[in-house]
């Protein structure tokens, strides 16, 4: 809650605590998803390199129990660290390798993610607007079929990539 009110300080102290129990208690899949709480605070606070260390740990724990969600997740938020950092080819490998993972145990709102991700490092290392707005649209597809609001934040971003292009978006 306070991560999204943008109270991060706040968010990071209550993340703390929360990991404190669930390392008291053994609570491993807690203590990812928390791990990739923490990840995610600090990379909205653009502190990359602590998030980066976060979503690292919550993967290796997520990677140790098998617990694949928490893998995705990180995975993804790695991958969005690199893209936001300009490490575009970097971002690219963890992207695909969550693509994968997400395909595999069926989380198409995380494939949605992802292919946005894709797009945006396609569009920024090999400058091909076209190979990005076929991207942007499968994510589009995904966010309209789930009826989540990244549906319209997908559609505006085809439709600045190229007006004419745009129009035919329905």
């Amino acid at each position: 809650m306070h991560h999204y009110k943008g109270s991060y300080e706040e968010g990071l102290a209550a993340c703390r605590q929360a990991l404190a129990i669930y390392r008291d208690i053994g609570d491993l899949p807690d203590e990812a998803d928390v791990l990739n709480d923490i990840g995610a605070i600090y990379q909205s606070a653009a502190c990359h390199d602590e998030a980066l260390i976060h979503h690292q740990k919550a993967r290796l724990i997520a990677e140790e129990i098998g617990n694949l969600s928490q893998q995705l997740i990180a995975l993804r938020k790695i991958a969005d660290i690199h893209r936001g950092s300009g490490r575009y080819e970097e971002a690219l490998d963890h992207y695909h390798t969550a693509l994968t993972l997400a395909r595999e145990i069926g989380d198409p709102y995380e494939e949605g993610k992802i292919l946005e991700g894709i797009a945006e490092s396609t569009l920024n290392t090999q400058r091909q607007p076209h190979a990005a707005r076929i991207v942007f649209r499968q994510a589009l597809d995904i966010f309209e079929r789930l009826g989540v609001p990244e549906a319209e934040s997908a559609r505006i971003r085809i439709e600045t990539m190229d007006p004419a292009f745009g129009l035919s978006v329905s």
